[in-house]
């Protein structure tokens, strides 16, 4: 097994710092995807699959997780068609898997932002509704009013719808503040 002295480089390790042995590098692989890469490896060495193009993370020397892009190809087989030699490349895709977590939260936050005012509208219209609702009510209870001979009992129930439609027509005027 050779493996290039960038890819110590890359990960802040000495080239003597450990065996390039799998299992070494295993080891520094992230819990969460050492499945999927073993996985994926198993394919390729089994010939499911003509190639590796696989991205994880791996732990650099000063305990950070760095994303990379592992690419590796079948180059040689034994007589009996068993894969003898892979050829492969390490690359460090940290910033750019950053960014497309950036990209992602963004996006994610327009939608909440887009849902937000489109709640807002939809309370605006129906305010916007109620209130003309409301404003035939209080026309109709000032005509009531006016008309009605001199009772008290009507024009006192009369009283209390206006005084309704004002706590309406106030709760209808915060609808509209908020959207």
């Amino acid at each position: 097994v050779f493996i290039s002295d960038k890819i110590f480089e890359l990960l802040g390790y000495e080239k003597g710092e450990f065996s390039s042995e799998f299992s070494n590098w295993r080891k520094l692989i992230h819990p969460d995807d050492v499945e999927f890469v073993d996985k994926s490896i198993k394919e390729c060495f089994s010939c499911l699959t003509p190639s590796l193009n696989i991205e994880f993370r791996i732990l650099n020397s000063s305990g950070e997780w760095h994303w990379v892009q592992s690419q590796g190809k079948i180059v040689e087989y034994d007589p009996d068609g068993k894969p003898v030699r892979v050829a492969g490349s390490v690359m460090d895709i940290t910033e750019q898997k950053e960014a497309e977590i950036k990209r992602i939260q963004l996006e994610l936050k327009m939608q909440q932002a887009q849902k937000l005012e489109s709640l807002g509208v939809l309370a605006g219209g129906i305010a916007h509704d109620f209130n003309n609702l409301l404003t035939g009510i209080l026309g109709n209870s000032d005509i009531l009013l006016y008309e009605l001979p001199q009772n008290v009992e009507i024009q006192q129930r009369i009283i209390e719808i206006k005084r309704a439609k004002q706590l309406a027509s106030e709760l209808t005027n915060q609808m509209l503040a908020y959207s």
